[in-house]
């Protein structure tokens, strides 16, 4: 068939598993229309898939030889790709930040009083470690450090970190907030001593992202896009990372900074910096610009 002209080329995001073999079918379609598609994967376990050589392995190097150029959100993962299918054309486009978040941060400093407040927001799931975190807390309450879980949570597990974390309906320093609006999250992350994520699995985590932009320590796991975003144990180091549930650690990273306000500011002003340079969405638009005209022209 002749080359489509409503449509100069698809893109598609996805999430891996099962929606890989329905990427097959789409872009076998678009090959045959010989309209361009982009496959732009959403997730950090592409290294793991590769190397496992299981179905999944299979559809999604298949969905990578009928696409015109495959995007992911870091290094590790397109080295992966790369390796596994030579002949596939990777790019990586991190995903921006909110330019005005960035500009109503004050680097380094919480915009407003500080009580030694541990912050988390999304899902509040296993998967995302937060068993570990609040394990963690629990034995921070030497030191009177408060947890605040922001985002949705069943009431099995709810239960769960309840017990975990003591006595009676709540102990004082164990907040659920529920799933609250954007404008809320970030005035938490505002007021936070340190923002945690301990997953177990990520790709680009945007409120890791969101907490650099408003100048927040970070401690997190070296999942995904984690470690190119927060370059720990370098001199522009934006945060810690500790061992996929490594719960010693994890205690080791919050009390070093919630105890250590210098370092915490150092931290958190380098994570500011490396938004506003790296991720401002005005960056990351002028990069997906020159991968849309390439494609388009391909």
């Amino acid at each position: 068939p002749p080359r489509s002209t409503l449509f100069p080329y698809t893109t598609l995001f996805r999430s891996g598993s099962l929606g890989l073999f329905r990427d097959c079918v789409l872009l076998y379609i678009a090959r045959a229309y010989r309209v361009p598609s982009v496959v732009h994967f959403h997730f950090g376990r592409i290294p793991a898939i590769i190397k496992t050589g299981r179905w999944e392995r299979h559809a999604l190097l298949a969905a990578c030889r009928r696409a015109a150029e495959v995007l992911v959100l870091e290094e590790r993962s397109a080295k992966a790709l790369r390796s596994a299918s030579p002949g596939t054309a990777v790019s990586v486009i991190y995903n921006p930040t909110d330019g005005q978040v960035a500009q109503d941060a004050i680097p380094g400093q919480p915009l407003a009083s500080n009580t030694r407040t541990v912050v988390y927001a999304g899902h509040i799931t296993p998967s995302k470690g937060i068993r570990e975190l609040v394990v963690a807390c629990t034995a921070l309450q030497d030191i009177r450090c408060r947890l605040c879980l922001l985002g949705p949570i069943d009431e099995p597990f709810r239960r769960e970190l309840l017990a975990i974390a003591g006595r009676g309906d709540c102990p004082e320093w164990l907040e659920f907030c529920g799933a609250v609006g954007h404008d809320e999250v970030l005035r938490r992350v505002a007021l936070a001593s340190v923002c945690v994520l301990p997953s177990h699995s990520e790709g680009f985590p945007m409120f890791l992202l969101e907490a650099m932009s408003m100048g927040r320590p970070v401690v997190a796991t070296p999942v995904g896009a984690i470690p190119e975003m927060l370059q720990p144990g370098t001199a522009h180091a934006c945060g810690i990372c500790v061992g996929v549930g490594d719960q010693s650690a994890l205690v080791g990273a919050i009390r070093g900074l919630v105890l250590d306000s210098g370092r915490a500011a150092i931290l958190g002003r380098n994570g500011y910096l490396r938004a506003k340079a790296e991720y401002s969405i005005d960056r990351i638009f002028l990069q997906y610009k020159s991968l849309w005209t390439r494609v388009a022209r391909s």
